[in-house]
């Protein structure tokens, strides 16, 4: 699986027309003074896709933000572990010390990785 660029998603959210979206009897109606609405037509599939456009507007940009948090998070707490580690790493493993370094290899490189 790729991954997706989510700060371009989150500014191609941005640049759509502002929110919030409406469906309202098959049409994606924007609240906003400068649009009065975006009609979408599909004869197969036509008022769930209009349901699903008019939900993405406000939820996907939602998800983007928690996923870029969540990266943020991740890198973050990925630093500490090298730090710790680093700083660990030559102590005997019965130490504390030594202990806290296994654990950090442990969480940094699961399955048996090495270095």
């Amino acid at each position: 699986m790729n991954k997706r660029d989510l700060h371009a998603d989150l500014a191609a959210c941005d640049a759509a027309t502002t929110g919030p979206w409406l469906y309202d009897n098959g049409d994606i109606v924007s609240v906003s003074l400068e649009y009065e609405s975006v009609e979408i037509y599909n004869p197969y599939n036509g008022a769930k896709d209009a349901r699903f456009v008019a939900e993405a507007r406000t939820g996907w940009p939602h998800a983007i933000e928690r996923a870029i948090a969540a990266e943020a998070e991740v890198e973050r707490l990925r630093n500490t572990l090298i730090a710790i580690r680093t700083r660990c790493a030559g102590d005997a493993p019965y130490t504390t010390t030594g202990a806290i370094s296994t654990i950090a290899y442990r969480a940094l490189y699961p399955k048996g990785a090495t270095d």
